[in-house]
C-alpha cells in the first residue's frame, strides 16, 4: 500500500486508518476526501485550489495499492509539472481493470498556498499536458475533464488578432467590429471570473489584466502541446 498527499497538506490523524479500511473491503485503489479552507471571497488563485474538493482522483490524497501502482507503471515522467499526473494514472488504472473505490472519511485538508501575482499567467503552460492527457485517454478526457474545446479563448483570442490585423492594413471598420467582439467576450469573461472573488482594488486589477492575456496564452499553450505531442487537440 502506497499513500500520497501533499508537503502544503493537513491529513487528519485517521486519514490513513480509513483509506486502508476501503482497500481492505476490496478496493484497488482510494480517493479520499480533499478539503480547501476559503475565506467568504476569496482570490482566484485561492479559489483555482478548491478544485481539488471536486477532483475524482488527486494525489493529495490518494491511497492505493502497490500491485496496481507496478502494474501500471506509476506516473508517467512526460508529465512535467504537477498537472493532470494523476488523471492520467487513474485513467490507466481504470483501463487496467483496477476498481477506484472513494472514501469521504478519508480526510486531507489543503489550504490554498500564496501565489505570487500574476501566478494565472505561467499557469496555463499546464495546458500542454492537456494535450498529452488527450493524446493518451481521448474518450476518457472528453467524458471526464472537458467535452468540447474552450471556444471563448479561442474567440477572444481571434478578437484580438482581428483587430490588430484590421489597424494594420487599415481597415478601421472591421478593426471596430473585432474590437467589439473582443470587448464583450473579455468583459464577460473578466465577469464570470470576479464572481464570488476578493474586492481588493489591486485583485481586480489583475484579474482585469489576466482575463486579457489568459485566453490568447491558453490557446498558444495548448497548440504547442497538440505539436509536441502530435494529437489534433484544440
Amino acid at each position: 500500500m502506497i499513500a500520497f498527499t501533499d508537503d502544503d497538506t493537513v491529513p487528519d490523524p485517521l486519514w490513513l486508518r480509513a483509506g486502508v479500511r476501503a482497500l481492505q473491503n476490496g478496493a484497488d485503489a482510494v480517493s479520499g476526501r480533499t478539503v480547501v479552507p476559503l475565506s467568504e471571497r476569496p482570490t482566484d488563485a485561492e479559489a483555482n485550489v478548491q478544485g481539488l474538493e471536486r477532483a475524482t482522483f488527486a494525489t493529495c490524497n490518494v491511497i492505493a495499492s502497490r500491485f496496481w501502482l507496478d502494474r501500471v507503471g506509476g506516473f508517467d515522467p512526460r508529465f512535467r509539472r504537477a498537472y493532470r499526473e494523476d488523471s492520467d494514472l487513474e485513467f490507466r488504472l481504470l483501463d487496467a481493470g483496477a476498481h477506484i473505490a472513494r472514501a469521504d472519511d478519508a480526510v486531507v485538508v489543503h489550504p490554498p498556498r500564496p501565489e505570487p501575482p500574476f501566478a494565472s499567467l505561467r499557469q496555463q503552460r499546464n495546458q500542454v499536458y492537456d494535450a498529452l492527457l488527450y493524446q493518451k485517454h481521448p474518450a476518457r478526457f472528453r467524458a471526464a475533464i472537458r467535452r468540447r474545446p474552450p471556444g471563448v479563448y479561442y474567440a477572444i483570442t481571434l478578437g484580438q488578432v482581428g483587430t490588430v490585423l484590421a489597424l494594420l492594413v487599415r481597415r478601421p471598420r472591421v478593426a471596430l467590429v473585432a474590437g467589439a467582439v473582443w470587448a464583450t467576450l473579455d468583459v464577460r469573461f473578466f465577469a464570470l471570473r470576479a464572481r464570488g472573488r476578493s474586492w481588493a482594488p489591486g485583485h481586480l486589477a489583475e484579474l482585469a489584466l489576466t482575463s486579457i492575456l489568459i485566453p490568447p496564452l491558453a490557446v498558444y499553450w495548448r497548440l504547442r502541446g497538440a505539436w509536441a505531442f502530435r494529437v489534433l487537440f484544440l
